[in-house]
């Protein structure tokens, strides 16, 4: 399906929402249309005694969660229009229409958050124009802005915080609201799928112990058990690194075409791009990789900052960007995956000191090995399903660990 492309109408140009956008939304509104059926219609089973409440309104919340925000989506592809004319700009999404004249254009960029990714924005007196690739070809009116916007610091599309010129430094802070909401939507999802998943898993219990004994029972709910703990895993995970970043919610950046800038309310650092000697995300531990957190190393102090702040994205990008080229990034080096201190990697028990040890303590290797401790296992829970959907088992769990043992 072809993209509606941008029209002129006399001095009017008017872009649209890409059509070709539809696709994704049928399909994720018929997907939680289906999901949301599939829960509705398991509420009356047949026969009854199957009936799964938890199972029913897990599938019903899930086949939501895709078919609303779908709707919102067609709604806001069907509204969706921009328009440029010689006396200035009008737009519309969700809401009413915003208008602002070509005098009233403060400021016009572009931004790409990830790569292959553009999106531009104009300021203006009336807010914020958001132009997405889900509108169809706006290459005429992206002309028509840098060609009118003559009261704005620049004269193309450029990246912001990029731009040379007199144009306003970006300034990057934190939002405890944000933060705090993200810690409480944690908290309730990992609620919500304890509530979803613990019930059926301990009523499963009761019912297998009764029809195929206890000891398949217990090994039954102990793989479902190992199921939830890989599932619930990365909730805590994100919990922790939200806390960590409120408590250093008091950090702001600004950075300019010069320099950049760093406060915490403790200390202040300011130094320019050429006196930069390091950034990136160290990935020497597990833990520092999967706190994501940007650092910076210079000549008049080192600070970091994690991915709570706002647009994180565009301030690491900016950073590259100005940094040296002979700059190096933090990357992950050699010694990241060598298990142990440095002192063990030398006869003499002291970083220098004696031989140079190597071995096959990394963690690579470690990771290996429990991937084979999973395979090893997997043979295990074969009788136990087979035992569960009622079928005759060749081995119990127990001569299974039997036949382990022997070998």
């Amino acid at each position: 399906m072809k993209n509606l492309k941008a029209q002129k109408v006399g001095s009017l140009i008017v872009c649209k929402a890409n059509a070709s956008s539809w696709v994704l939304l049928l399909l994720f509104g018929a997907l939680g249309a289906g999901i949301l059926w599939a829960g509705y219609s398991s509420l009356n089973p047949t026969p009854p005694q199957q009936r799964d409440l938890s199972g029913s309104a897990f599938l019903m919340l899930t086949g939501l969660l895709l078919l609303i925000p779908s709707l919102i989506a067609a709604y806001w592809t069907c509204r969706a229009r921009v328009e440029a004319t010689e006396d200035g700009l009008r737009w519309r999404g969700l809401g009413k229409w915003k208008s602002a004249a070509w005098s009233e254009v403060r400021d016009f960029y572009r931004l790409e958050p990830q790569k292959g990714q553009q999106f531009h924005v104009v300021e203006t007196a009336a807010g914020k124009l958001h132009l997405s690739g889900f509108y169809g070809n706006t290459k005429p009116f992206l002309d028509a802005v840098a060609a009118r916007a003559v009261y704005a610091p620049v004269k193309a599309w450029e990246q912001l915080g990029c731009r040379l010129g007199n144009v306003a430094p970006c300034r990057f802070s934190y939002s405890r609201r944000a933060i705090q909401a993200s810690i409480a939507l944690f908290t309730v999802v990992g609620a919500a799928m304890l509530f979803l998943i613990t019930p059926p898993t301990f009523s499963k219990l009761t019912q297998t112990s009764q029809t195929i004994g206890a000891t398949w029972a217990i090994s039954l709910v102990a793989s479902y058990v190992l199921v939830i703990a890989m599932t619930l895993a990365p909730v805590p995970l994100l919990i922790s690194i939200a806390r960590r970043s409120l408590k250093g919610a008091n950090q702001k950046i600004q950075t300019s075409s010069e320099g950049i800038e760093f406060t915490d309310g403790e200390q202040y650092i300011t130094t320019s791009w050429g006196e930069v000697l390091q950034y990136g995300v160290p990935q020497e531990t597990a833990a520092s990789a999967l706190r994501g957190e940007f650092h910076v190393r210079s000549r008049h102090g080192d600070f970091s900052f994690s991915q709570h702040i706002r647009d994180f994205s565009l301030l690491c990008q900016i950073i590259r960007h100005w940094a040296p080229e002979e700059t190096s990034e933090i990357k992950k080096s050699e010694r990241a995956d060598v298990l142990g201190s440095e002192s063990m990697r030398w006869t003499g028990a002291r970083p220098g000191v004696g031989n140079r040890v190597f071995h096959y303590k990394t963690r690579t290797n470690r990771a290996l090995l429990v991937n084979l401790i999973g395979v090893t296992m997997m043979p295990i829970f074969v009788p136990i399903l087979e035992k569960s959907l009622g079928l005759p088992p060749r081995l119990t769990p127990m001569s299974w660990c039997t036949l382990q043992r022997r070998f």
